[in-house]
């Protein structure tokens, strides 16, 4: 079995993408007009005397590590997300985009990398939309992609682990990590692997799954108790055997298969944003591709095909395929001599370039109260 290779949306006829429409401000919602330079710096910036300290990770909602980065860089970052949020509300009902985000520029501070808003276009449909050069100060880019689409690891683990297989009656796909959710302990994994709609792709249906079988390696071990549709996430729990009456498995344990050491906690917002400023590695886990590394190419929200909309989003550049999906990315810190893993996002999606797409940890622990560290 394997998950089908959905995308967020059909192909529609190719229109041509008039460029003067991407000129125009958007002088009605804030957009402002200053220039690239004034705004965000030179690539060969002077080094900048002023710093500020921000939370880059965190445990049960606790800071566990801090940094000091330029004053100048937070705070164009700090435009940028409020202006990727401004387009992405503002472009919401304009045909032929597919989604607003964030990533880094070829501009610099001290080495830190400012950012850039990015909205895609579909390549086939193009659009008519008035998008600007600028948000606040924050430049523009325009690409142009094709929609997201939505073995290792594939014995049996007990107890279970981040980063294995993990099955429907329908199909198959990889498990994500142990969560805490209002006290109780349930392995995540991706919500649209337990939704079959002919009428949508699984990830935009709002058919409810709750209540679907789970497997690991084909063996049940219990039912879809609760699931989160903007996060493409849900969470399944250690059920009795129909046929024994007892459990199949041990449970879900705190680590990441084929990895040393235990989930400590999530990196927090302005982490991946360090990160994505820095390139600083990720380690992503599939049943497909296996083990792999990459880097933060974007954060980024997407417009789904029904009146669901994908919010924070991470793209990155970690090899993403059928049967990926709901796999960990996270970060994987060395201290003191041991280490530490610290979720970043889980991969529900790949690019059109096969790169892996998916929500944020943060996002889940500030929003749905889930916890990371479950010990």
């Amino acid at each position: 079995m394997t998950e089908d290779q959905s995308r967020l949306g059909s192909v529609r006829a190719n229109r041509g993408i008039d460029r003067r429409k991407f000129m125009k401000s958007l002088g009605a919602i804030g957009i402002s007009g200053a220039g690239l330079n004034t705004a965000i710096g030179k690539a060969q910036a002077a080094p900048s005397r002023d710093s500020v300290r921000i939370v880059t990770h965190r445990s049960k909602g606790e800071p566990v590590r801090t940094k000091q980065v330029p004053k100048e860089w937070f705070e164009q970052k700090e435009r940028a997300r409020r202006g990727q949020q401004l387009l992405f509300n503002r472009l919401e009902e304009s045909s032929g985009i597919l989604g607003v985000g964030y990533g880094p520029s070829n501009a610099a501070v001290d080495n830190y990398r400012f950012f850039e808003v990015r909205v895609h276009v579909d390549r086939s449909e193009g659009t008519n939309a008035d998008i600007p050069e600028e948000v606040d100060g924050v430049p523009v880019a325009i690409t142009r992609r094709e929609e997201y689409q939505d073995t290792y690891y594939n014995g049996n683990y007990d107890p279970v682990p981040g980063g294995v297989e993990q099955n429907s009656s329908t199909g198959t796909a990889t498990s994500t990590a142990r969560v805490d959710y209002g006290g109780n302990l349930y392995l995540m994994g991706a919500r649209h692997l337990w939704v079959d709609d002919p009428n949508v792709q699984d990830s935009c249906s709002t058919q409810d799954p709750t209540g679907e079988n789970a497997y690991q390696s084909d063996d049940y071990y219990g039912h879809v108790k609760h699931h989160f549709q903007d996060y493409d996430a849900a969470l399944t729990n250690i059920e009795a055997d129909d046929q024994e009456g007892q459990p199949q498995r041990d449970g879900f344990t705190d680590t990441i298969v084929d990895e040393n050491g235990y989930i400590e906690g999530y990196v927090d917002s302005n982490g991946i944003d360090d990160m994505m400023a820095n390139n600083l590695e990720v380690r992503k886990r599939g049943i497909t591709t296996g083990p792999t590394t990459g880097v933060i190419e974007e954060y980024l929200d997407n417009y789904c095909s029904t009146s669901v909309t994908r919010r924070s989003l991470l793209h990155v550049s970690n090899e993403q395929q059928s049967g990926d999906s709901g796999g960990p990315v996270y970060d994987r810190d060395y201290f003191e001599g041991n280490y530490y893993l610290f979720m970043v996002s889980l991969a529900t999606q790949a690019t059109g370039a096969s790169e892996a797409v998916g929500s944020t940890a943060h996002s889940m622990a500030n929003n749905l109260g889930i916890q990371w560290r479950t010990r």
